[in-house]
């Protein structure tokens, strides 16, 4: 249902839609009541009830509960009984139906186009036309006719209504991101030249291109630009199906690693339409990372430390301040302030898909090495492949192949809850043959959980082992040694306050020791916002000595996303505190992280402070270190991050934040004077995106392939408009943009009498023209029994012509200054010739 927006510091009010359709529907009272007021405020002349003599056909939104689930038509006839379109009605509620309910539905309605809505209450379906709200509403549905549906699931989510929005015909984006390093110490100072990233996108239909490169810092001290990918795409959406060309992140099982091809590959995924990532997995618990970004280590909600780190491959078991602790997860953020959520005990995909669904890869190409900046292609040839298949609830299986000719390995995946035991079982196992001999490599994880009257109980187990001839293709010798990992936790809820967290963590790598820690935590809330946390542990070869220790932590929440946290522990002497506002998605928003540590003779500190904008995102980061408190300025880094995009959609340019993948770009209707905004919540004055001088509003965070409800209005309080439905849902393919217009040209409402020289024009109906509105469709015209009419969606400066059914016609121009309501007064025409 249109929504009609009245912004008016003083004035009439504007004809809203809902006063029409009561005219329409035969409550001529209620609708001139609150159309025609006069300039004083007090209501016109009283009107008696009047019904037209012809039917009317037009669309009122279908709900379920209160969620929108599409529109309907209706037929309302002269008497004012409401008929409701059988084939449309039929189209909404089918996935709500059974096969016994769809059976029951069309023998309840036998055919007929239009109908009664309580036709279909013998089959069990409750449906109501509430003529006040101008909507259809689906009251309740017979149990034994629904359709199953999950606990926990909503049937009438907006990822399964259809879109309105239908994307651009062609769009194109580009992120520009920049980080500026400044570094002072002992040896000196050092301002880095800028790292500036660029990446986006371009969609035609089907047909995609993602790019990404930039100027950066070599790792030879040299300064230029570098190419990072270039990846054209063509995706077959109702099979699920990508074809790739290019430089190509192939896909495998995870033990394989993806490695870097140019060549092609053709891949039909659940995940296929994913956002690409910034951080790319080379196998293992490795990562490589393609330019200055920090690392963020969270331990169950709080942020431990963040560190600054260079262009490299990084290994997450020696990130330090992991073990001992519980649920790590890794956030990484790149200069273009692209964002990797990893966790440390299950690093593997979790993913599980539907039972008989499967997917596979296949890709071709010459290898690049994994540590090279951009791609570096010889003379290697390599290829990779794999299959992965859910055959029951229970089981599902994967195989996946690599070659090149340096590197041979083939791989096995099996995940199934063996009954027996309770708990998943999730294991991967690979060979390889190179000219070091033959290698192996495998991960078994098991996960269980149990729920208990107070809250629930769960343990984990990841074994991770890889001998030192193992070999996966593009992945440097030098990194190939012998690893082992065993990650071990379990938990339980004691009381709903009060929970136990304990684990083990073990890492051995070559002929080094290994480091091996024990820890037991008791958390528990004292108040909603203060939480404490009291354990022991024991640590050995981890560089803090030998022995056992005690760990205790406090935790504040204040306000809705501000949190502040001490922790102390005793084995490695070493006392935490931070504080940290999370940032928020509107514009204006600021965030922040502040973390001090002293221990092992050693201080540390860092800040970030982070501010959204409309158009761009920014960060500032400060670190410092130093042997104790009073000289944790020793060594000081400072880094700035900006981030901003340039979004183009069927003719219409944006600037804004960091699109991830999919957007949107938003602006008013050329004829409406003001800006438009967007967001998911535009109360209070805040919005994510808005419209002005360069551009359209920026909606940046839409998926691939996923429904999104975009939320709009225009923000103005002097001029009248129908803004619409103040919401669109778009659906973009990967890469790809959409283009809302807020609002149109016709706002405009009229109002007025009809007469003839023998009174007034009682009853009567016909049409609206219009020879100068291009665009303009015929609209109903009716008056009722005194004569009065009035007619919506009309726009300012054009002329309207109404024919009336017996051949007599009169026109009216709308003022170009008119801002919203029109008052034709008294219109006289001839005496019917009848």
């Amino acid at each position: 249902m249109a929504r009609i927006a009245v912004h008016l510091k003083s004035g009439p009010a504007l004809l809203s839609s809902a006063a029409i359709v009561a005219l329409i529907c035969g409550n001529a009272p209620a609708a001139l009541a609150q159309a025609a007021t006069t300039d004083s405020g007090q209501a016109e002349e009283d009107v008696t009830s009047g019904q037209q003599d012809r039917s009317v056909i037009f669309s009122v939104p279908v709900l379920r509960s209160g969620n929108p689930l599409g529109e309907i038509q209706i037929l309302v006839e002269p008497s004012g009984r409401v008929e409701v379109d059988g084939n449309s009605l039929f189209a909404i509620i089918e996935p709500l139906l059974s096969d016994t309910g769809k059976e029951r539905y069309r023998a309840s309605i036998d055919g007929a186009q239009f109908f009664a809505p309580e036709i279909v209450s013998d089959a069990g379906i409750d449906v109501v036309f509430d003529s006040s709200q101008l909507e259809l509403r689906i009251v309740s549905i017979d149990p034994d006719i629904q359709n199953s549906i999950g606990i926990g699931s909503d049937r009438n989510r907006t990822d399964q209504l259809p879109p309105t929005i239908a994307p651009a015909d062609f769009s194109a984006y580009l992120n520009l991101g920049g980080s500026l390093d400044y570094l002072e110490g002992s040896a000196g100072s050092e301002l880095r030249n800028p790292e500036i990233i660029g990446f986006g996108a371009a969609r035609a239909g089907d047909f995609g291109l993602l790019y990404e490169g930039g100027l950066t810092n070599r790792p030879d001290d040299s300064y230029g630009p570098y190419r990072r990918f270039v990846r054209a795409i063509y995706d077959i959406e109702p099979k699920s199906l990508r074809l790739s060309g290019g430089d190509i992140q192939a896909t495998s099982l995870p033990i394989l690693g993806s490695p870097l091809l140019g060549g092609v590959g053709v891949e039909r995924r659940r995940r296929i339409f994913d956002p690409f990532d910034p951080v790319f997995r080379i196998g293992g618990r490795r990562l490589r990372i393609d330019s200055p970004s920090t690392i963020e280590i969270v331990n169950n909600g709080t942020v431990l430390r963040t560190i600054p780190v260079d262009q490299g491959i990084y290994d997450l078991e020696e990130l330090p301040l992991i073990f001992g602790a519980n649920n790590v997860d890794i956030v990484i953020r790149d200069a273009a302030g692209r964002t990797s959520v990893t966790n440390f005990s299950y690093f593997f995909d979790p993913v599980d898909l539907e039972v008989g669904d499967y997917e596979y890869g296949v890709y071709a190409g010459l290898v690049s090495a994994v540590d090279s900046l951009e791609p570096s292609y010889g003379s290697e040839v390599g290829m990779t492949a794999f299959y992965r298949k859910a055959f029951s609830p229970s089981l599902l299986a994967g195989a996946a192949f690599q070659g090149s000719q340096d590197v041979q390995a083939a791989a096995g995946e099996l995940r199934w809850a063996p009954q027996v035991i309770p708990g998943v079982v999730e294991s991967q196992a690979a060979i390889s043959n190179s000219d070091d001999g033959i290698g192996f490599g495998a991960r078994i994880g098991y996960r269980w959980v149990q729920a208990l009257s107070a809250g629930n109980q769960q343990a984990t187990v990841l074994f991770d082992y890889e001998s030192a001839n193992y070999r996966i293709v593009g992945l440097p010798v030098f990194l190939n040694e012998s690893r082992l990992g065993i990650t071990a936790t379990y938990g339980r809820s004691l009381t709903p306050r009060t929970f136990l967290s304990s684990g083990l963590n073990y890492f051995k790598r070559g002929d080094e020791a290994g480091r091996l820690n024990v820890f037991g935590d008791v958390l528990h809330q004292f108040t909603p916002r203060l939480r404490g946390t009291l354990g022991v542990e024991y640590g050995r070869n981890d560089g803090f000595g030998d022995g056992f220790g005690v760990r205790v932590g406090l935790t504040l929440l204040f306000g809705e996303n501000s949190r502040a946290d001490a922790n102390y522990e005793s084995r490695r002497e070493t006392f935490r505190a931070g504080a940290s506002r999370g940032l928020e998605n509107r514009v204006g928003a600021i965030g922040y992280d502040v973390n001090v540590e002293q221990g092992d003779g050693r201080s540390f500190a860092d800040a970030a402070l982070q501010y959204r904008a409309n158009r761009f995102d920014s960060r500032l980061l400060v670190t410092g270190t130093g042997e104790g408190f009073g000289n944790i300025g020793d060594d000081r880094r400072a880094q700035l991050q900006m981030s901003t995009s340039i979004a183009y959609a069927d003719g219409t340019l944006g600037v804004g934040r960091t699109i991830t993948d999919g957007f949107a770009i938003v602006t008013p209707h050329p004829r409406i004077e003001a800006e438009a905004i967007v967001g998911n919540d535009l109360n209070n004055g805040e919005y994510q995106g808005r419209s002005g001088l360069l551009g359209g509003a920026i909606v940046p965070d839409i998926l691939g392939y996923q429904n999104r409800e975009v939320l709009y209005d225009i923000d103005t309080t002097n001029t009248v408009f129908d803004v619409g439905d103040g919401t669109d849902r778009v659906r973009v393919a990967t890469g790809g943009g959409a283009r809302i217009v807020v609002g149109n040209a016709r706002f405009v409402s009229a109002i007025g009498t009809l007469v003839t020289p023998g009174g007034p024009v009682s009853l009567m109906s016909g049409s609206i023209y219009s020879d100068t509105d291009a665009g303009f469709q015929p609209l109903q015209f009716f008056t009722n029994s005194v004569g009065r009419f009035a007619a919506i969606g009309l726009a300012p400066g054009e002329e309207y012509r109404v024919l009336l059914r017996d051949g007599r016609e009169f026109a009216f121009v709308v003022p170009d200054s008119n801002e919203g309501l029109l008052r034709l007064e008294t219109v006289t025409i001839e005496e019917s010739a009848e």
